[in-house]
């Protein structure tokens, strides 16, 4: 990771001076926002099915798998509940559900989507 100091100043003159920077950064802004608000939707209004589904999908569309068709990035069970704000026996439970239905494979601690839409 680089880390960049950039003085307060030239922030607020290239908003004020440079559209391009200005749009660049209020879309930013705004994804963020869209992020943060469904993330406080999930654990509000869902039930945890929906926001662990939300949580494989997404980490598959954004990390990629694996040749054999796992998510790439490895997480025990605690860390997926812990990721949509659920107990850690929320998360076993929910991901047992999802293997018995036949909505996911695991292998130890990776996982695989096998059914996307119904997921």
């Amino acid at each position: 990771m680089d880390v960049c100091y950039f003085p307060k100043q030239i922030i607020i003159d290239s908003l004020e001076n440079n559209l391009s920077f200005t749009q660049a950064t209020l879309e930013t802004r705004a994804i963020d926002l869209r992020f943060a608000e469904n993330a406080l939707v999930n654990m509000a209004q869902k039930t945890v099915r929906q926001p662990i589904s939300d949580a494989l999908r997404y980490l598959e569309s954004n990390l990629g798998v694996d040749d054999a068709g796992y998510l790439i990035l490895v997480l025990k069970t605690e860390d997926i509940a812990n990721l949509v704000g659920a107990a850690k026996e929320a998360g076993i439970c929910t991901l047992t559900t999802f293997k018995k239905y036949a909505l996911i494979a695991t292998d130890g601690k990776r996982i695989k989507i096998l059914n996307d839409k119904a997921l």
